[in-house]
Order: C-alpha cells, then structure tokens, then sequence
C-alpha cells in the first residue's frame, strides 16, 4: 500500500513539473509579446517608411499659397542658392503648424524671434498648416504676430513626404537642400540657431 501512495505521489510530482514547465514557457512568451509591444510603440516609425524624409536626405517640395496670398516654393530658394557665394546662401526652416495646437502657441514667440533676429546665416522660416484652416491661421497671426508665410489649403502631400504626425514639427534645411535636422514638438529659437552653421 505505501508504494501506492509513493507512486502517487511520484506521479503528482511528475505532472507539477511539467505544468510549472508550461507556465514558464507562457511567461516567456509573454515577456517576448510584451517587449515586441513595446518596441513597436516607441520606435521612430517615421525612420523606416522610405516615402518619408529622414535627416541627411533632401527636402521634399514645400510650395503653395500662404495665408496672406503670397506664395512660397522651396526649390525658388534653393535655385537661387546655386548661383551665390555660401555665406550668402539661404538656410530655410520648416515649421508644421496648426492654429488649435497648444505647442504651437507655446513655440511661436521663439519663431517670431527666429524671423525677426535670423540666425548666423541667412534664414528663412516658411510654415505649412496641418488640418487647419486660411482663417484659422490669419486669426492665430492676427492675434499673435508674426510674417512669416504659412502655407494653406491641400498641403497634405508636403505633410506625408515630410512624414509628419502632429504638429509642430520642425525641419532645418541647408543650403544644399539637405534635411540637417529635425524637431518633433515645440523648439526654441537655440535649438534651431545651433543647427545653422555657415
């Protein structure tokens, strides 16, 4: 009879083992699901979709109608850069931009700055609305200040070909019309001056 009840026992022993085996094999695979999950969240998916700009590649076309009427085209800016000495040259900065983006209204003050005082180059700031509107954005300047253009309208191309998700994004653009650097959220003026090197 006690080698019932060890035999029993053996058995039970056996299965524990196989069952604490399973829970640890599910914990893995929870721990992997888990990190994976994680990873997909805080990566830079910008970095790996080929049909957005990345730093050190060139600038997608930014041209359209600013609020004011004016007109802005990227390429004007870099053409005209071909034919005069580099210090000479202009750098432009990309700001996106909404009038109902509260990061926005905390960073104008440091564009405002950026166009009045320049940087150590010539530059030249040029704003592109996201999901907004002409008289949202003539009112947000009317209110806040600023001279700079923004461009209005159907600038949903300039958005994806910059692979931007929320405003404000900014983009510091050289001479050459190379993306040297990249801002997600609001900067401020010495974030974008530093970059600006002639």
């Amino acid at each position: 009879m006690s080698s019932d009840v060890d035999t029993d026992a053996a058995g039970d022993d056996g299965l524990g083992s196989r069952f604490s085996g399973v829970q640890i094999a599910a914990a893995v695979v929870g721990i992997v699901i888990v990190a994976f999950i994680v990873l997909l969240a805080t990566r830079d998916v910008q970095t790996n979709d080929p049909n957005t700009v990345a730093v050190g590649e060139g600038v997608p076309d930014v041209a359209g109608v600013s609020y004011d009427g004016s007109t802005f085209d990227i390429n004007d800016v870099l053409a005209a850069n071909r034919s005069l000495p580099p210090d000479q040259q202009e750098w432009v900065v990309v700001n996106f931009f909404a009038s109902w983006c509260v990061p926005c209204e905390i960073e104008h003050p440091e564009l405002i700055r950026l166009d009045e005082q320049g940087a150590a180059c010539p530059t030249r700031l040029v704003g592109v609305a996201i999901n907004d509107t002409e008289e949202g954005v003539r009112d947000f300047f009317d209110r806040r200040g600023g001279e700079w253009p923004v461009l209005v309208g159907d600038t949903s191309s300039t958005i994806i070909d910059f692979g931007v998700t929320a405003p404000p994004e900014t983009f510091v653009v050289a001479p050459s019309g190379l993306v040297l650097q990249k801002f997600i959220s609001n900067v401020t003026y010495e974030d974008v001056v530093e970059n600006i090197t002639c």
